[in-house]
């Protein structure tokens, strides 16, 4: 059996009825037309819409929803105007909210949005930081001038950061410099007075210079002078930082002061980073040290320039005759006999420049002897040296002679780093049965 809603009389089928379409269209035109009149009467909802302009349109009108009956209406309207109620108290209450106004003022005491060419950043008590524009404070181009940066303090123990930017204007001043100034000063008295360059382009550095720290105690204050070149009015970004150890760096760099003067140093120096410095150094140093190393190479005989590359030195090095010696001792054993060859083969390990052979004393049946012989042998040489040896002794004459051949692997000779011994002993008597001993020393360069 088909029923009907309280309120707005829509068609509710049974479960057992069949479904009717224009039923459906009837409950959703009514559906569409109390939607309409509720949105006409509560606005958009968008946030310009003011909410007590609302409730009053929607107060005004329920007397149009004509489904409701007039208890519905009067109690609807009870409603809405506890609800207006609520929000005036909601308004009125400043704990709960903020009034345009009061954003406004925070906004200014912020200074949000707002632009400060001098602004000061306080990091802490100890550390402060400002910057100023330098930018047509320049009068001539052709003229030496110099900025003063004033910083107003009696007592000061920390450092001064100093951090410079320039730009291209009548001359090349481009890129900056970053300077910080270690001071301590109390009572009058200077203690600490420091300034270190960590970096500085090279165009600035030509065009400007950076000074050092002054201290003055009438007024106390430390002052840093900046100096152009007359080749420009190249403008400057300044940014000094204060990192005191006692406190106060808000107060030193509120009240520090840019001044431009007449000229202070007339002959600008270039001026040079700490590393542009330290890279000066260690060239100086390397370039002694070549000196040194070149004069002791041709103090070696090989003769090195002062100023020749390290690859070439590296190879005189290698071309420099090391002196070498080697001794070794031969022993044979003769029988008697007026005749004794003997041969060795003695390896040096270098190639020989010189060798001596010291030949034994030779001792005979009646205990007679010889004296020794010494034999000197040069390469590619069939001559030799001797001293000793022919001693006559009564009827006993012995000698040593070296044994020498067209082979030179037959004879007595230096044959590279080796020397090729064959020793002939005789005498006009036979020599007794020994032990002989044949020392060697040889001498070379590699």
């Amino acid at each position: 059996m088909v029923t009907r809603t309280p309120n707005y009389n829509m068609i509710k089928p049974d479960q057992t009825d069949f479904y009717n379409v224009e039923d459906f269209n009837s409950n959703v035109d009514i559906i569409d037309a109390e939607l309409k009149r509720i949105s006409d009467a509560i606005g958009s909802g968008e946030a310009g819409d003011n909410i007590l302009v609302r409730l009053n349109n929607l107060e005004t009108k329920v007397g149009n929803l004509n489904n409701l009956e007039t208890t519905q209406k009067t109690n609807l309207v009870a409603a809405i105007n506890e609800v207006r109620q609520s929000v005036i108290t909601h308004i009125n209450d400043a704990s709960k909210h903020m009034r345009a106004g009061d954003v406004a003022k925070i906004d200014g005491a912020w200074q949000k949005g707002v632009y400060n060419d001098a602004d000061i950043t306080n990091l802490s008590s100890t550390t402060v930081e400002k910057v100023w524009p330098f930018w047509y404070e320049w009068q001539d181009v052709a003229s030496v001038e110099t900025l003063v940066i004033q910083i107003p303090t009696e007592h000061f123990w920390g450092s001064i950061e100093l951090v410079l930017t320039s730009v291209y204007s009548q001359s090349n001043a481009g890129g900056g410099a970053h300077v910080i100034y270690h001071l301590g000063a109390a009572d009058g008295t200077q203690y600490v007075n420091e300034k270190t360059i960590v970096s500085i382009s090279s165009a600035f550095a030509y065009q400007f210079h950076v000074g050092d720290a002054v201290r003055e105690t009438s007024p106390n204050r430390f002052y840093i002078p900046i100096t152009k070149r007359a080749t420009g009015k190249n403008p400057l970004n300044v940014r000094l930082k204060i990192n005191s150890t006692q406190g106060g760096a808000y107060n030193i760099v509120n009240n520090v002061v840019l001044q431009k003067t007449g000229q202070i140093i007339a002959n600008i120096p270039i001026q040079k980073s700490r590393a542009d410095e330290v890279y000066d150094l260690l060239f100086t140093s390397v370039s002694n040290g070549k000196a040194q190393v070149a004069n002791a190479i041709t103090g070696k005989g090989v003769p090195t320039a002062t100023n020749a590359e390290f690859a070439t030195m590296a190879a005189n090095i290698s071309a420099i005759q090391t002196f070498k010696y080697r001794e070794q001792n031969f022993t044979r054993s003769v029988g008697s006999a007026l005749r004794h060859e003997v041969e060795f083969l003695f390896d040096a390990g270098f190639p020989i420049k010189n060798a001596v052979i010291f030949c034994p004393i030779i001792f005979f049946n009646n205990s007679t002897a010889n004296s020794g012989v010494t034999l000197g042998f040069m390469p590619n040489s069939s001559s030799y040296t001797r001293a000793g040896g022919s001693t006559s002794n009564g009827f006993v004459l012995c000698d040593v002679s070296p044994y020498f051949h067209s082979n030179p692997n037959f004879g007595t000779v230096i044959d590279g780093n080796y020397l090729r011994i064959r020793l002939t002993f005789y005498s006009n008597t036979d020599i007794s049965a020994q032990t002989l001993s044949i020392l060697v020393q040889a001498w070379g360069v590699m």
